[in-house]
């Protein structure tokens, strides 16, 4: 691959696809998001939750989620619920213990939840907010109302 400039780009390597490189001079640096073409792990950063997102029907965002850039973030995610849905398990659950999310993201969340209405199969969404976090479970309470998705508010210590 020749090198570019500081754009994304998309490729796969040896069933791999990298979602987050950026080519500098001659070099390629990656952040850490790479997914085969079943399942999209993610690891933690300060500003993005880590994802684990399996063809076996468990999905999982979990940590803090204010991006720079939210949709750059989410677009994957949307990308590879849509695949999911051609070959989705009998049963999906779908696990989301964010401790902060901002406006951006809340949005790509209800994307992400939207998709999921389209799954075929049964889904279902476990929100976990801590206990006296009443604004995280005021906002589960909200997606619950908005999408045709089962919620499960799971309360956990803090």
């Amino acid at each position: 691959m020749r090198a570019r400039s500081e754009d994304m780009h998309k490729f796969v390597v040896k069933n791999l696809i990298c979602l987050h490189g950026k080519w500098t001079r001659n070099s390629l640096t990656f952040v850490c998001t790479f997914f085969d073409m079943n399942d999209i792990i993610i690891a933690a950063t300060t500003k993005t939750p880590s994802v684990k997102f399996s063809s076996d029907g468990y999905l999982e965002l979990r940590g803090r989620s204010i991006p720079e850039n939210s949709l750059d973030f989410y677009k994957p995610l949307f990308e590879w619920v849509e695949s999911y849905v051609n070959g989705a398990k009998p049963e999906t659950i779908v696990h989301i213990q964010l401790e902060y999310f901002n406006t951006a993201s809340s949005k790509c969340l209800l994307d992400l939840f939207r998709r999921l209405e389209n799954v075929g199969s049964k889904v279902a969404i476990h929100w976990y907010y801590e206990q006296d976090d009443e604004d995280m479970l005021e906002a589960g309470e909200d997606y619950e109302a908005i999408v045709n998705v089962p919620f499960k508010m799971i309360e956990v210590e803090g």
